[in-house]
């Protein structure tokens, strides 16, 4: 589940290292100091003009290439350099392009939820322990495969979580609620007096999902659904005391769910 620290952490974390090389190569490795600038400005500056594919595999030549330039002896220089030069860009690209994921995330229309879910999720495990519900309901919603799609089309993408979001808004209208947990996962939680979720999803939901396609400009593409679904009660209730354990278990349910396509 994402939440605002992470992006925090990372940035700390890409500052560190940064002052770290920085430091390093101005006391220790001054020779290389201004090639060690641009590695490091070039690292930087690639995550925001390729695309995260093509980061990916530009991470991977990288290391290949610096570690048999290096290891070929093309040209003598300390050890301690050598190791400076074969880390430094494949280092900061890794945590830039983790620095640029997490904050297109926070960033995105659609926000991640979970805190809000957890609470509500607690609410109704609480009323079912005190004996003021006898149940209460919780669906996940999966987009399979979206990791694919937010790493080769990434504001498509954003944009793709604003259509699946309104529209399970409104197909659960009073009836439930709806969160965003990141990851292409939306949970909605509602009363178990109502209509049963898992027959709501299959009947009507799908139907209103299945119209929806994931356009870029020059492909469209369909888009497949897993959930999971948990009926919480008198019986069961002491199991999932654990939100974790509780979305474990809704997780695994993704595992075994037959990929639902349109």
């Amino acid at each position: 589940m994402y939440r605002k620290k992470e992006l925090e952490w990372t940035i700390a974390l890409l500052i560190i290292v940064i002052l770290a090389i920085v430091g390093y190569s101005f006391y220790f490795a001054s020779s290389i100091f201004h090639v060690e600038i641009i590695l490091i400005a070039l690292a930087i500056l690639s995550v925001f003009v390729l695309p995260d594919m093509l980061l990916t595999w530009l991470l991977i030549f990288s290391v290949v290439l610096a570690t048999l330039f290096l290891v070929a002896g093309v040209v003598y220089i300390p050890t301690n350099q050598c190791f400076l030069l074969l880390i430094t860009f494949p280092l900061i690209l890794s945590i830039s392009q983790q620095v640029n994921v997490h904050r297109r995330t926070y960033l995105s229309i659609v926000k991640d939820y979970s805190e809000q879910a957890k609470e509500l999720y607690e609410s109704h495990l609480q009323a079912v322990r005190d004996g003021r519900e006898e149940s209460f309901q919780a669906l996940l919603v999966h987009w399979a495969h979206n990791d694919y799609f937010q790493q080769i089309y990434p504001k498509e993408f954003r944009w793709m979580l604003v259509r699946l979001y309104a529209t399970l808004k409104k197909c659960m209208q009073e009836t439930g609620t709806v969160y965003y947990l990141s990851n292409g996962n939306f949970l909605i939680l509602s009363s178990g007096e109502g209509q049963s979720l898992v027959e709501l999803f299959q009947h009507s939901i799908l139907a209103k999902l299945s119209l929806l396609r994931f356009k870029t400009s020059k492909s469209v593409h369909e888009v497949q659904y897993k959930s999971g679904y948990l009926l919480i009660d008198s019986e069961n209730y002491e199991k999932f005391s654990d939100v974790d354990d509780f979305m474990k278990n809704l997780e695994r349910q993704l595992e075994t769910d037959i990929i639902v396509e349109y």
